[in-house]
């Protein structure tokens, strides 16, 4: 091989394989990442339900428009993990794990503006907190 033409190569790097040719989703129902992933895309589905819920009310339009987006980036995300993408499920992760940490902080607010106990204000940190355990459990998929 002349020195021109070793410069020149590019060195070929492996593409990950999916399950199947007929599926696209690379991964395998029994990794927790699986689960991590659907959970996200369930959190989206809720997360646009309350949004559009919030319309009706009087609250901020702002608040609205961000929680729609919020939706639509975590159900992105979810499906791209679901896929195998290495950068969505790294982008779904810290959405995920900031997420958990907002709720975690509203809590006593949203106890107060729903009139309900601290432990049912609680439950949309724990369940972003189970999204981030799960996707976090498994980053050898990727």
């Amino acid at each position: 091989m002349s020195n021109t033409q070793s410069q020149t190569a590019r060195p070929q790097t492996a593409r990950p394989q999916t399950a199947s040719p007929q599926s696209p989703i690379a991964l395998q129902a029994t990794s927790f990442a699986f689960w991590g992933a659907a959970g996200a895309i369930l959190m989206s589905v809720v997360l646009v339900g309350l949004g559009l819920y919030l319309f009706t009310t009087s609250t901020p339009m702002p608040l609205n428009i961000a929680l729609l987006v919020l939706a639509l980036i975590e159900g992105a995300t979810g499906y791209f993990t679901l896929l195998g993408r290495r950068v969505a499920w790294a982008f779904s992760l810290s959405i995920n794990g900031s997420c958990a940490v907002v709720m975690l902080f509203s809590a006593p607010r949203i106890r107060d503006a729903a009139s309900v106990s601290l432990l049912a204000a609680l439950i949309p940190c724990l369940t972003f907190g189970v999204l981030v355990l799960l996707q976090s459990l498994s980053p050898e998929e990727f």
